[in-house]
């Protein structure tokens, strides 16, 4: 009982002087977005590493693309390669 009365009384301080904050409780919508952000994050950080090993194997095969990467030309120039 003793502690009881200590708890209440505890929680009433911390009530009144807002040592407490209101909590959001994340609703089935909330945790779908999460989902699809981690999932974006997933394939966004898979699709980095293909290019880099793209351009890796690229580069130990001589082949080296002189402009920006990623671009219209950069795709059609790497289509080239397995057609050569």
């Amino acid at each position: 009982m003793k502690t009881d009365a200590r708890d209440a009384n505890m929680i009433a301080q911390c009530l009144c002087y807002g040592g407490y904050l209101a909590v959001h409780v994340p609703t089935d919508k909330d945790d779908s977005v999460k989902e699809y952000l981690r999932m974006r994050d997933d394939h966004k950080l898979a699709l980095k590493k293909i290019k880099q090993q793209i351009n890796a194997f690229c580069l130990r095969h001589g082949f080296f693309y002189d402009g920006n990467k990623w671009t219209i030309k950069h795709w059609n120039w790497l289509k080239t390669l397995g057609t050569g």
